[in-house]
């Protein structure tokens, strides 16, 4: 996993001089994952792409990656996994919505205008593709404008 360094981005829908955060609190150790050919960083884009879409001047958007267990990556076996987080600061979403996020074509009413509901579809067939999983879940219990953890978990290589 490449780790991305603090940077300001600037969105296409926010005004010239807004920014919103990027931030990485990856671990400094380069960590290895069996995946699909590119699919862990097509993941990422995606990730990224949907908390940018959402964002606000002002928010931070952070990725994260850590080490997890085979009992806690679901990934079964005991194979030891990566689980790569995008958490954003947006509004989150309707526990209704969570249900059907990754359906393809689907698209929560409220959504930003835009997209054509195929991207998270995407997500959780190349994280099954790569022997993982892709989840979604909002950051706190309450759903609303607690923002979304966007993660994929996928085999660590040795």
């Amino acid at each position: 996993i490449r780790q991305v360094r603090s940077t300001r981005h600037f969105c296409p829908g926010l005004p010239w001089s807004a920014t919103v955060t990027i931030r990485s609190a990856c671990s400094a150790a380069a960590v290895r994952v069996i995946g699909a050919t590119d699919a862990v960083e097509q993941i990422i884009d995606n990730y990224l792409d949907n908390a940018l879409g959402v964002a606000v001047a002002g928010n931070t958007i952070t990725l994260r990656a850590h080490l997890v267990g085979g009992e806690v990556a679901g990934l079964g076996g005991g194979v030891d996994g990566v689980a790569i987080h995008v958490v954003d600061e947006g509004p989150g979403m309707r526990p209704e919505h969570l249900e059907h996020a990754f359906d393809r074509f689907w698209r929560a009413p409220d959504a930003p205008h835009g997209g054509s509901g195929i991207g998270l579809a995407v997500v959780q067939h190349l994280a099954e593709l790569s022997g993982g999983r892709a989840q979604l879940r909002n950051r706190s219990d309450d759903g609303a404008g607690s923002g979304l953890d966007a993660s994929v978990r996928v085999p660590r290589a040795l």
